[in-house]
């Protein structure tokens, strides 16, 4: 249900376990679906985009028990010839669905929710040609995989290489995947790793990669602590709380564990022990960074921005303006509400410091989960009370957030409506 927040400004102290993170479930989930015998993956994760994969391959055929705090997946026997799906809101879901369902020749009408009717599909909707139709928010596939080798251009998002990858392991084919100038490739390589996982080896040369050898086989899988939600409480500490993230391994492949590195190359004081990480106040060197390929760490440093000694740049922002909202604009009118001088170009977002926010403001989510949650990070920090309209965004991907928020101490009040 709709509601909006009203944060009152306050330090944040304590220790946050992150959720567990989304990209590695949503993979580990896929696999295990396909797997010939029964999986465990976790930690449980109940958050919107995770239950949207959880339906869609319940609707194929795969039987998931939701435990106490892991899934029991079951993989599918026979793939149904025909399904209909609902995809309320992931992006990743319905990305990875897409060649699985041309893998398992299963004939399926997706319904897809608001928000997924504005994200782009030009790499399937070009492959499948008229196989894969889409008007309004019904998609109808009717598709196969090629035996062939396959060649993938301009793409908009490196899920469509993950979910081509995940295919092959299904049909447990050799068939190469040529790609050029992947978006996030590091999002590639995690799927590599998870299907390793379940078995399968998958081999990569430049931009070539196939399934190596092996086939889909039970497992189990613990997912480490969300690197992009650490990377928000992080910043939040260098903006001037205590906040200590417990569950972020220093090890962590996901490509947004990159902004441990970030932190220590600006100079942010950070603390790094016994597995856990906290960020303390500091003043950071400006800095002039490309996010192509983690576009999520941009709400982070676009908060440790507003603590560097000099403007700082986010380049490479293009794919920003296709996520859940435009999210360049997102950002830029977030912060000048704030009072903070923000200058957006063709293809950069500049931010200038600041060393006080203004309070007694009103921004909207825009139905983005990031926008609300960075939103409550300046709202923390601003010189009064602010207020998040449709602050229940957080559930697509944390929906746990104001429950931390409220444990770190930080005041909140909820309303259904926005009158506060």
């Amino acid at each position: 249900m709709a509601y909006h927040v009203e944060i009152t400004p306050g330090t944040m102290h304590g220790t946050v376990r992150v959720p567990p993170s989304k990209s590695l479930l949503h993979r580990a989930l896929f696999c295990a679906a396909f797997a010939d015998g029964i999986s465990t993956i976790g930690p449980r994760h109940d958050c919107e985009d995770i239950l949207d994969t959880i339906n869609a391959l319940r609707a194929l055929g795969a039987s998931i028990e939701i435990l106490d705090d892991s899934y029991r997946v079951t993989g599918i026997q026979s793939p149904k010839s025909s399904a209909h799906i609902r995809i309320e809101a992931s992006a990743t879901t319905l990305r990875f669905l897409i060649p699985v369902l041309a893998a398992t020749q299963t004939r399926t009408t997706i319904t897809l929710g608001p928000t997924l009717t504005t994200r782009p599909l030009t790499s399937y909707l070009t492959f499948f040609a008229s196989h894969l139709t889409q008007e309004g928010n019904t998609l109808n596939v009717d598709a196969s995989l090629p035996e062939t080798d396959i060649t993938l251009r301009d793409l908009e998002s490196s899920q469509v290489v993950s979910g081509f990858l995940l295919a092959r392991a299904i049909t447990n084919s050799r068939a190469a995947i040529h790609i050029d100038n992947v978006p996030s490739s590091g999002y590639v390589d995690l799927t590599a790793r998870v299907l390793e996982e379940a078995g399968v080896s998958v081999a990569r040369k430049g931009n070539t990669l196939h399934v190596d050898k092996g086939s889909l086989s039970p497992f189990n899988l613990t997912a480490e602590g969300d690197a992009s939600h650490a990377s928000l409480w992080l910043a939040a500490g260098v903006l001037g709380h205590r906040i200590t993230v417990e569950n972020f391994p220093m090890d962590s492949r996901q490509i947004d564990a990159v902004f441990l590195k970030i932190l220590s190359d600006v100079g942010a004081i950070l603390d790094m022990k016994n597995g856990a990480v906290t960020a303390f106040s500091s003043v950071i060197a400006p800095f002039d960074l490309d996010i192509d390929g983690t576009p999520d760490l941009a709400f982070a440093l676009a908060i440790i921005a507003l603590k560097a000694r000099g403007p700082c740049s986010l380049r490479g922002i293009k794919r920003l303006k296709i996520k859940e909202s435009d999210r360049i604009t997102a950002i830029a009118d977030t912060l000048r509400k704030c009072g903070v001088t923000v200058v957006v170009d063709s293809d950069a977002l500049t931010i200038h410091p600041t060393s006080s926010l203004k309070g007694e403001v009103r921004f909207a989510s825009l139905a983005d989960h990031r926008v609300a949650m960075m939103a409550t990070v300046l709202a923390s920090r601003a010189m009064g009370p602010v207020v998040i309209q449709s602050a229940d965004a957080i559930m697509k991907s944390y929906p746990d957030f104001y429950k931390h928020c409220r444990a770190l101490g930080l005041t909140i009040h909820e309303r259904k409506d926005a009158s506060i």
